[in-house]
C-alpha cells in the first residue's frame, strides 16, 4: 500500500510542478505535503500525524 501511495504522490508532484504559481498550486500544496507526512509517520509505525506535526508541515508550506 505504501508503494502504491508513494507512486501516486509522485504523480501528484509532477502535476503540481506543472502548475503556475497561483491559487491552484497553493490549493494543492498543503494536502500533498500532509499526504507525504502521513506516509512518513506510518512507515515509522505511528497511526497518524500529530497535531503539532500537521501545524509544522502547514506552516512550512505557507512560508515557502
Amino acid at each position: 500500500m505504501h508503494k502504491y501511495a508513494r507512486y501516486n504522490l509522485a504523480l501528484a508532484d509532477q502535476y503540481t510542478k506543472s502548475l503556475p504559481h497561483g491559487p491552484a498550486l497553493n490549493f494543492c500544496k498543503i494536502p500533498l505535503t500532509l499526504a507525504y507526512g502521513t506516509l512518513d509517520v506510518l512507515a515509522l509505525g505511528k497511526e497518524k500525524l500529530s497535531r503539532s506535526d500537521v501545524m509544522a508541515l502547514v506552516n512550512r508550506v505557507i512560508a515557502s
